[in-house]
């Protein structure tokens, strides 16, 4: 798999599917969007449409950097793209990203 958007949530059904689908906008065969529910009480992730490069997990509240942990044990790329809930990708970020990180692997992002 080539690249994971990590996207992780509480309570941010207003913008989680814009984020969602910015990324699935740009999700090749190769990669997918792992969601981290971190607690949310308003529905987030259960308002999501299904879609087959989507995978999301569900933890208690436990703060950001738990979500992340979470989130990145459950990606499967070889790179991890970072999206927070009520951010959109802009088209073309990740071809951009990838291309320059595999052209340079002493690059660091």
């Amino acid at each position: 798999m080539r690249c994971s958007w990590l996207i992780p949530v509480r309570n941010g059904a207003p913008w989680l599917a814009g984020a969602v689908q910015s990324a699935l906008d740009q999700c090749g065969e190769q990669d997918e969007v792992v969601v981290v529910d971190d607690g949310s009480r308003d529905g987030s992730v259960g308002a999501l449409n299904p879609h087959p490069r989507l995978r999301s997990f569900r933890q208690e509240a436990k703060g950001l950097v738990t979500a992340l942990e979470l989130g990145r044990s459950r990606c499967r790329g070889q790179f991890v793209a970072r999206l927070d809930s009520d951010d959109l990708a802009r088209p073309g970020r990740l071809d951009c990203q990838v291309a320059a990180l595999e052209a340079d692997p002493y690059l660091a992002a």
